[in-house]
């Protein structure tokens, strides 16, 4: 397999060196809404970049897909006084989720695999839900978390 990386050839996926030069110097992030104490951060890529690697990581939902699924989910249980996950009924989730993959693939990939789970991702929203461990506790961050503050821009070293 090989991929042309900002006009360089890579001769196979695994390459170290694979993306990791670019021309984007002090590039600057900012949030758009309030980070929870423990989140994880993510940077999205573009659409693209994920359906260019789906034979790879699979079909990872876009933000439009997860809104739409979102809307869905409300919709579903909009007329369900309380949001009771028992009166919407496990074969009808089945259905609804059958149909939204005969129409997208990805969309059905946004949606939780089951009514219990899709109350969930209603109070929480479907990207939420399928990054749920995203938010860790600050022991597990003291543990396992690593600092990116002493990043460094410049020219790998490691040898290609």
């Amino acid at each position: 397999d090989t991929m042309s990386v900002e006009g360089l050839q890579s001769s196979t996926l695994e390459d170290v060196g694979r993306g990791s030069s670019s021309y984007h110097s002090r590039v600057l992030f900012y949030a758009d809404k309030n980070i929870q104490r423990g989140e994880e951060l993510f940077v999205n890529y573009g659409d693209e970049w994920f359906t260019a690697r789906e034979e790879w990581i699979g079909v990872i939902p876009s933000e439009e897909n997860y809104k739409e699924a979102d809307r869905m989910i409300d919709e579903l249980f909009s007329w369900v006084e309380g949001h009771d996950a028992v009166v919407v009924d496990h074969q009808a989730y089945e259905v609804l989720l059958k149909d939204v993959e005969k129409k997208d693939k990805r969309l059905r990939a946004a949606f939780p695999d089951n009514v219990q789970d899709a109350l969930i991702a209603k109070e929480i929203g479907t990207a939420r839900f399928s990054a749920r461990s995203s938010i860790q506790s600050i022991e597990w961050l003291e543990e396992n978390g690593v600092c990116i503050d002493n990043l460094v821009s410049g020219t790998s070293t490691i040898a290609q």
